[in-house]
């Protein structure tokens, strides 16, 4: 039997508390400083949120205001990267219901 361990971390903050703190740009700087970082081995995904890359330690995404990070093992691992692009589409899919409600 094959296990899989997910983890999603979404960094979603209220628009009260990015407005109040000013957290837009520091989401901003974290995503680009790993896509920097990451310049030599990321993989670039087209048609996930604005913008899309696999890294250590899964998918990046950049959505509107919002960083979204998946994980799932070795994000080498074609399987995985599949699991990850799937699942970073049903993220970003749930990400625009719930901030269009």
């Amino acid at each position: 039997m094959l296990f899989r361990n997910y983890q999603i971390t979404w960094t979603l903050y209220l628009n009260a508390w990015k407005v109040k703190y000013n957290l837009n740009h520091i989401l901003l700087s974290i995503f680009e400083s790993i896509r920097e970082n990451f310049a030599d081995e990321l993989t670039q995904v087209d048609g996930i949120g604005d913008e899309a890359f696999i890294a250590t330690p899964g998918i990046h995404i950049l959505k509107g205001d919002y960083y979204i990070v998946i994980g799932v093992g070795n994000s080498s691992d074609e399987d995985n990267r599949a699991i990850l692009k799937t699942s970073g589409i049903r993220a970003v899919e749930n990400l625009e219901l719930l901030i269009n409600k």
